[in-house]
């Protein structure tokens, strides 16, 4: 099981983030300044990014215990409840939504960084 704090600290060894906030409120941590990871549920969840929709079907299909797709906010966020997750599958989700939320020029800077 990880914490939020987990995700902070995997969130920010990724290169070109910082921490923040979202428009509500909630601790989110950025690609620049854009949100790659954020905080929901009071800190048990973590709402992450996928470059294609189908990715979210992938997830829920995998473990509907600890993923849920986010429709009402958009056909590339996933849900995932931090309770489910390890550290290695915690680093593999941010490494994904870092990749579907930075630019271009950024994925291809840092390619090798990320594996």
């Amino acid at each position: 099981m990880v914490t939020w704090a987990d995700v902070e600290r995997v969130a920010v060894s990724l290169p070109e983030t910082t921490r923040g906030e979202a428009h509500s409120g909630e601790p989110a941590v950025l690609v620049r300044s854009t949100i790659f990871a954020r905080s929901r549920d009071g800190g048990e969840v973590l709402q992450f990014w996928v470059a294609d929709p189908d990715l979210v079907g992938a997830y829920v299909d995998s473990d509907g215990s600890t993923y849920r797709g986010a429709g009402g906010y958009s056909r590339t966020v996933v849900m995932a409840r931090l309770s489910g997750l390890d550290e290695g599958d915690l680093r593999d989700v941010l490494v994904e939504s870092w990749r579907a939320r930075a630019t271009a020029t950024l994925r291809k800077r840092h390619a090798q960084a990320l594996g």
